[in-house]
């Protein structure tokens, strides 16, 4: 009899922690808004051609995420305040390092230099205009020229509105997102490889106590693509 008692309460302990971690508050994942082909929110779930690898690190860690749409500037913010517990997607920039922990590299993205007409390789002092998006951190490290005259955009699909309008000699975007933006233009455009960056998200500073951070970073380990 007393072993049966023990094994009830052994099975109410059990059934209790399995109701606390259902019923347990999400963690917070703000998604970085101006992507809508790679990645949305659908029912605070992330949905989007570019979320495979984000739901591999996600479920690796057995814990409750739910997903909000939220502009850049925006997303560090909350996440320096602590009220949104990880933001993507990113690559490490120094000064964002004041705000969270970053991810590590969960997989690479190619950059290229998209224009309309020919430019002939991008060296230093090219005398071209560039359009990027406003606080892209790969400008230091992909934009060879530091001269160059720069706009900035708050979306990536605006980038290339102002090369076809002729505000700039040429955009610095992510490859996959080049297709999608230039189907409607019937003239040719043309590529040059601009470099690859490492790409995954940050994470509030509070969790390196709670233990999510360790989880997290492990979870890049495992789920970590070289594409």
């Amino acid at each position: 009899m007393h072993n049966v008692r023990r094994f009830l309460g052994l099975l109410g302990m059990l059934a209790l922690y399995s109701n606390q971690q259902l019923y347990a508050d999400p963690y917070i994942v703000a998604v970085n808004v101006g992507v809508p082909e790679r990645f949305d929110v659908e029912d605070g779930n992330l949905v989007g051609a570019g979320s495979p690898p984000y739901h591999c690190v996600f479920d690796h860690t057995g814990e409750n995420f739910t997903f909000v749409l939220m502009p850049l500037k925006r997303s560090l913010y909350e996440l320096d305040k602590g009220r949104v517990d990880v933001t993507l997607p990113l690559v490490r920039e120094p000064s964002r390092d004041e705000y969270g922990d970053f991810g590590g590299h969960l997989y690479h993205v190619d950059y290229v230099y998209l224009s309309l007409r020919e430019l002939g390789p991008i060296q230093e002092d090219s005398g071209l205009s560039f359009v990027m998006l406003r606080s892209f951190a790969g400008l230091r490290v992909l934009l060879k020229d530091e001269y160059a005259e720069v706009f900035f955009v708050n979306l990536w699909e605006q980038a290339p509105e102002m090369l076809k309008q002729g505000r700039a000699d040429a955009v610095l975007i992510p490859k996959t997102l080049v297709a999608g933006f230039m189907e409607d233009y019937t003239e040719p455009y043309f590529q040059q490889h601009a470099g690859r960056l490492g790409v995954s998200f940050y994470i509030a500073r509070k969790h390196r106590e709670t233990g999510l951070t360790a989880k997290l970073k492990l979870a890049v380990d495992e789920c970590g693509q070289d594409g």
